[in-house]
């Protein structure tokens, strides 16, 4: 079974890169989501490159 995070995000450049860092330190995660909801500044970017899909 694998377990997946999925995580609202709407303009949180700056942000977003710590929860995920976070969620990973946790260890129980396979993969992570994030759904951005057409933020107009670099959430999508930066979630990519904290390794979130």
């Amino acid at each position: 079974m694998k377990t997946v995070c999925i995580l609202p995000a709407y303009n949180e450049e700056g942000k977003i890169g710590k929860v995920i860092d976070k969620v990973k330190a946790v260890g129980v995660v396979d993969e992570i989501v994030v759904a951005n909801d057409c933020s107009t500044d670099n959430t999508k970017s930066e979630a990519e490159a904290h390794g979130a899909t």
